[in-house]
C-alpha cells in the first residue's frame, strides 16, 4: 500500500485581473493541478488535495499557507522542500513552494 505524501506549502494566487481564478475556491479541494516547473517550462502535473486552516477558501490575489496531500506515488519524484510548482486550472493561476514534506517514506 502506498502512503500519501503530505506537504506544507505556500500558495501564491494571482489576482483575477492578473489571469488568476475568477472566484474563491472552497477547500479542501483537488481542483488545482500542481505543475512541475523544470528549467522555466511546465512539466508533469500532480493532483494534490489542498487543505487550508479552518477550511478557509482560496481567494484570488492572496498568499496562504496550506497542507497539500498528494495521493499518487509519482509525487515522491517531485515533492521536496524548496520545490516550486505552477498552480494550474486551465491556465496558470498562481504558484506554490513546498516548505516541508512527510509521508511516503520521507
Amino acid at each position: 500500500m502506498i502512503m500519501a505524501t503530505e506537504a506544507q506549502t505556500r500558495l501564491n494566487l494571482r489576482s483575477t485581473e492578473e489571469g488568476g481564478m475568477r472566484r474563491p475556491l472552497q477547500t479542501p479541494t483537488p481542483s488545482l493541478v500542481f505543475r512541475v516547473i523544470s528549467e522555466g517550462d511546465l512539466g508533469p502535473g500532480l493532483v494534490g488535495v489542498i487543505h487550508t486552516e479552518s477550511g478557509r477558501p482560496l481567494i484570488p490575489g492572496e498568499s496562504v499557507a496550506a497542507k497539500v496531500v498528494f495521493p499518487e506515488a509519482e509525487a515522491n519524484d517531485f515533492v521536496r522542500p524548496g520545490a516550486r510548482f505552477a498552480l494550474w486550472n486551465l491556465r496558470v493561476v498562481g504558484d506554490a513552494e513546498i516548505s516541508a514534506v512527510r509521508g511516503a517514506g520521507r
